[in-house]
């Protein structure tokens, strides 16, 4: 498919006649945000999301408990999100002498969030809670919410997925999508929602004149940005803001050992971590833990405060993830094959959605490998593993103008009974299958699907900042674009296009990676870096012209910067 190459448009054009940002860094945040207001990140903007329905009602309960003594109970989960948000809350409660323990679900066979057989293990717990609050779960666990009730626990969740048809009984659920709530704070990630539950608990404990609450929960900052970031939700103002003040408390060696370790283990500089490498260094290394084993030793590498047990913690993490990166480029060929057999079935008209499943998949990577099919397909992708209980457990990735938890749900409505459980957000989900329903529901879901898009839908259309002038390749350009961030899901890092002539190719790492020089017009010799060129470019990297869709980047080599040119896209190649 021939892709659709589109300039940003401009948002707020005063913008670009402003002087408080270089004219390149203006230009872009002009094509991001519709106010300049947006780009304030000072603490005011948390102001807004302090009407989040039953943060007082839980966070005087939750005040009133720490003073009482009452045991508490954090139910996390085990994604980055999830364990980071357990993080949060477990040390700020801890701050405030709280008797809190924490406890995270076996994905194999527990399942996500608080199900029966969770709610069943908390109340076999010593002591016994009083209360349990969820962390970026429990918004449809209805079973499990009932669990609790009949054997006298109190429960508040705490979420920000999607709600069904009605609430669980809980005493308070705070969640900025429950149908009641008037914040607008709808991309705050779980971890967001802990923090903010934190900071409302210790204002309580503030007014009762309680001494432990008196510090400050700005050390807690570098979790809340790594559990936004991995999450992938909207970067918006508060989520920037956010992410960016805990960015800034990690540069200064300060917050969890953990994070800093885990970045040290990934090769990065702790002093110039960056939005990106919180995305695609520190958080697998977490989330590894979560998919191959038990995110409960990932959460305990985020709440040492030895040094030494979080670099021996993240050590053991980083080996985890090597395992992971393994089998998933394992799954990703074996995905590719089945991928193939489904076009030529098709005779190359490639299906609206994607449904792939091999009994040999591993649980805790189909997530994984469905982003890679969608990135290399342009289409929607569901893999599904066998889980513990012999059902098979999918995890969906889709692309924008296409809802994929709705579209499950629209299966569900045709189909009532196909699907035994789902749940999720627009762009990933996960649901839960009958084996012999594969067929049915691929069917059903491809129908559901083709029914609500058009042929726009699936328009491969490529978004870019424009041209860059020679002028403006230089490491100190790079500097201003990298230090306007933090960049990430809805606020994208800058992007250009360029027609260049490839000079000199060098293969890296077993011919997966490429290192380049290439020249631009009226242009020196620049370096250039294109990761996973046949998996995620599909290109083979050859000498002559070519136009690109890159970002500009900093090289940083044995204390050494310079310019150098990251390629997302390769549009054209040859005469």
């Amino acid at each position: 498919m021939t892709p659709n190459l589109m300039l940003r448009p401009t948002l707020c054009p005063t913008l670009l006649r402003s002087s408080d940002w270089p004219p390149l860094l203006a230009r872009v945040y002009a094509a991001r945000v519709h106010d300049a207001h947006d780009l304030d990140l000072t603490w005011d903007a948390l102001f807004s999301v302090a009407s989040l329905t039953d943060l007082f009602k839980a966070s005087a309960r939750l005040a009133r408990a720490i003073a009482y003594g009452e045991p508490i109970v954090v139910a996390g989960d085990y994604d980055a999100d999830g364990a980071t948000a357990t993080a949060v809350l477990i040390r700020a409660l801890r701050q405030f002498g709280a008797c809190v323990d924490f406890i995270v679900p076996d994905r194999r066979l527990e399942r996500y969030g608080l199900t029966e057989a969770l709610a069943a293990r908390i109340g076999a717990m010593v002591p016994k809670p009083q209360w349990v609050v969820t962390v970026d779960n429990g918004i449809v666990s209805h079973a499990g919410a009932t669990v609790l009730r009949d054997i006298g626990i109190s429960l508040i969740i705490t979420d920000h997925h999607l709600p069904g048809d009605t609430l669980p009984s809980a005493y308070a659920i705070i969640n900025p999508r429950r149908p009641d709530d008037v914040s607008g704070a709808v991309n705050l990630a779980g971890v967001g929602v802990a923090f903010l539950l934190a900071i409302a608990v210790r204002e309580r404990l503030l007014e009762q004149k309680w001494p432990a609450a008196r510090p400050s929960l700005a050390p807690l900052l570098p979790l809340v940005a790594l559990g936004t970031i991995a999450d992938c939700v909207p970067l918006d103002r508060i989520n920037r803001l956010l992410v960016a003040q805990g960015l800034k408390v990690i540069k200064n060696h300060s917050g969890p050992p953990g994070i800093r370790a885990l970045a040290t283990a990934a090769r990065r500089d702790v002093s110039l971590l960056t939005s990106d490498d919180l995305a695609f260094a520190v958080a697998p290394r977490l989330n590894a833990a979560g998919r191959l084993q038990d995110m409960t030793l990932g959460i305990q590498a985020l709440l040492t405060d030895d040094d030494e047990t979080a670099t021996r913690l993240a050590s053991h993490l980083d080996g985890i993830n090597q395992e992971r990166r393994q089998l998933e480029d394992t799954m990703r060929q074996e995905a590719e094959v089945l991928v193939n057999r489904d076009l030529a079935l098709a005779l190359n008209d490639i299906p609206p959605v994607f449904c792939l499943h091999d009994p040999l998949w591993h649980e805790g990577v189909v997530g994984l490998v469905a982003a890679r099919i969608r990135e290399q397909t342009g289409r929607p992708t569901v893999a599904f593993a066998v889980g513990a209980d012999g059902l098979l457990k999918g995890s969906a990735r889709s692309i924008p103008g296409i809802h994929i938890r709705d579209m499950i749900a629209a299966v569900v409505a045709c189909h009532p009974g196909l699907v035994v459980r789902f749940g999720g957000h627009a762009q990933a989900a996960g649901l839960t299958l009958a084996p012999d329903d594969f067929p049915l529901f691929t069917r059903v879901l491809r129908e559901v699907v083709t029914q609500s898009t058009t042929a726009e839908t699936f328009c491969d259309a490529i978004f870019t900042d424009g041209l860059l002038a020679s002028h403006e390749q230089t490491v100190e350009v790079a500097h201003v674009l990298e230090n306007g961030g933090p960049w990430g899901q809805g606020f994208p890092a800058p992007r250009f296009i360029g027609d260049f002539q490839v000079v000199a190719i060098r293969p890296l790492s077993d011919g997966l990676h490429a290192k380049l020089t290439v020249v631009g017009e009226h242009g020196a010799p620049l370096a250039a870096i294109a990761f996973q060129c046949a998996a995620r470019l599909r290109w083979t990297p050859k000498v002559g012209p070519a136009r690109f869709v890159y970002g500009l980047t900093v090289n940083r080599y044995q204390g050494r910067e310079s310019v150098q040119l990251l390629i997302e896209r390769v549009l054209s190649e040859g005469a």
